[in-house]
């Protein structure tokens, strides 16, 4: 993907050496053994803008003598797949000998982004919606045309007075995001600052789905430069007659899988719980598809042989509140899901029933405000597995948003329905 970055002093270069051992070690030891040399190798491929640096000529005598491209290629295909061979050593060779002065800009990006994609690093991310100024934040007349080169030549121009950035685009080919690494240094530090990295609160990862009015980014710690960025993201996808404006969401996942299913273009955003059937091709198929029907020979075959009749109607009816979702190991977990009720207190009659006045001075029924709160490594397959295997949840009179329908993990609900809060885009 081409890298576009700002002609002014507002961007850092790709090859700016970060020359600061502890922040270089640090980065080289996030991915594993067999991705770094597959990186390294990369790198060997991209010499004029990730080169080696030789040792100089007056180095005492004990420093290896140079190799050429292809010897140099050679050991890293045998450090890769010898298994005596640590990560250790790998970091080692490229600080010590390939790459003694540090690691530049793009090549330090590379690294973390392919943890980004592999996993690795332990990220939580949030989504925010893009819609048109003065417009319903449910409209949708304008969808954002987004480019990576151009979003970071504008975001760059925005932010220059204040930040000191470097930017790197690349794709995620699984998901469909193309992601954008943003570090962030304070423009009125000193030079020295730009030789090692910035703390993990000013790098910011920001995926955009396609043909989705969405970004995700990783959460962090408050920070003025990181809040400064975030309020930039909307005036740099903006156009000359389309205004944007950024409103977060309801919605924070451990997982990028997770902010795809639910906040993209992919039919999954919107037939979320039960619906999620009809997502997956389930029900309703046409009369000219070949493909069996898996959704009865999965339920069955999931009932073990000698099980009660009880246990598969629970079964039976878990499968119809949640359809396909709600399965560990789907990656689509949900780590936290936080509701407040604010429903009428039942009661058994109306002499019983507490006398509140609301702002006008009319009596109205007193509506409690409880919160409920689910934690764990994926609430709706845990949801799931309580109507399954025990009674401790009817999985008949359950409500629709304990499915997990609504797609959101913060909420509140009045009469059984999820409300839209104000600012907030469900």
């Amino acid at each position: 993907m081409p890298r576009a970055q700002a002609t002014d002093t507002g961007a850092l270069r790709d090859d700016h050496i970060i020359s600061d051992p502890s922040s270089v070690q640090k980065i080289l030891l996030k991915p594993s053994k067999d991705v770094l040399c597959d990186l390294v190798l990369g790198w060997l491929d991209n010499l004029p803008l990730c080169a080696q640096h030789p040792a100089a000529e007056d180095d005492s005598d004990d420093v290896d003598p140079p190799e050429s491209v292809e010897d140099t290629k050679a050991a890293y295909l045998r450090m890769k797949y010898t298994n005596s061979v640590t990560k250790k050593a790998v970091v080692e060779r490229i600080m010590e000998r390939d790459w003694r002065n540090g690691l530049n800009l793009y090549q330090i990006a590379q690294v973390e982004c392919r943890c980004v994609i592999d996993g690795t690093t332990a990220q939580k991310w949030t989504a925010g919606r893009l819609y048109l100024k003065n417009t319903s934040p449910d409209s949708e007349l304008a969808l954002p045309r987004f480019q990576s080169s151009s979003f970071i030549y504008n975001l760059q121009g925005i932010i220059k007075p204040m930040i000191k950035s470097h930017c790197h685009a690349f794709k995620n080919p699984e998901l469909g995001l193309v992601i954008i690494r943003i570090q962030m240094h304070d423009s009125a530090g000193s030079a020295q600052t730009y030789n090692s990295l910035p703390p993990a609160k000013r790098i910011i990862f920001c995926a955009f789905p396609e043909n989705a009015p969405m970004i995700f980014w990783n959460t962090g710690v408050n920070d003025p430069l990181r809040a400064i960025l975030l309020q930039s993201l909307a005036p740099a996808m903006s156009r000359p007659g389309e205004r944007f404006e950024l409103k977060s969401t309801a919605l924070t996942a451990k997982s990028l899988s997770t902010m795809v299913h639910m906040r993209s273009s992919a039919r999954s955003t919107h037939a979320l719980g039960a619906w999620s059937v009809y997502a997956d091709n389930k029900v309703d198929k046409s009369p000219l598809c070949l493909i069996t029907d898996e959704t009865s020979e999965n339920s069955e075959s999931d009932v073990k042989e000698g099980e009660d009749s009880t246990r598969k109607r629970r079964k039976q009816i878990a499968e119809g509140r949640f359809g396909s979702s709600g399965i560990m190991g789907d990656g689509k977990a949900i780590e936290k899901f936080e509701i407040l009720l604010q429903d009428k207190f039942p009661v058994l009659s109306e002499e019983t029933m507490p006398q509140v006045e609301d702002e006008d001075g009319n009596i109205v029924a007193w509506r409690p405000s409880v919160t409920v709160r689910f934690e764990g490594p994926h609430v709706f397959a845990g949801i799931r597995e309580t109507i399954e295997n025990s009674n401790i949840t009817d999985g008949l009179t359950m409500p629709g948003w304990m499915t997990g329908e609504d797609g959101v993990n913060v909420a509140a609900v009045r009469d059984g329905e999820v409300l839209k809060r104000k600012n907030k885009w469900y």
